[in-house]
């Protein structure tokens, strides 16, 4: 019955030690992951406000050609030089939205024209 005692009770220590180890590793690596994670979603909301609010700024003052000119070099940009992988289910949902507008949009077609050269 002795026997049985000690190695529950040191099943149970054994566990218990690894699980600490186990959250002193994770936590680390979740205070690390965390503020990366929040530095590059505010990186993003920041790069989104600053194109609309260019795009805006220009539609505001009459200028709607040059507004379309500025959003068209976004995407032609996107376009032909993707930062990260190229053949990324995402980029490949979004190009042929890209494909289908450049067919309507002058700017656009202007825009990947000129970049392609």
């Amino acid at each position: 019955m002795r026997t049985w005692t000690v190695h529950i009770i040191a099943f149970l220590l054994g566990a218990a030690i690894a699980l600490l180890t186990a959250q002193v590793f994770w936590m680390r690596a979740f205070r690390a992951a965390i503020p990366s994670a929040l530095q590059s979603m505010e990186d993003k909301q920041e790069i989104r406000c600053l194109v609309s609010l260019t795009a805006l700024n220009r539609l505001e003052k009459g200028d709607e050609d040059q507004a379309k000119s500025f959003l068209a070099s976004e995407v032609a940009d996107y376009y032909q030089h993707p930062i990260g992988s190229a053949s990324s289910a995402r980029r490949k949902k979004i190009l042929p939205y890209i494909e289908a507008l450049r067919s309507e949009s002058t700017a656009l077609d202007k825009e990947l024209s000129r970049k392609s050269q």
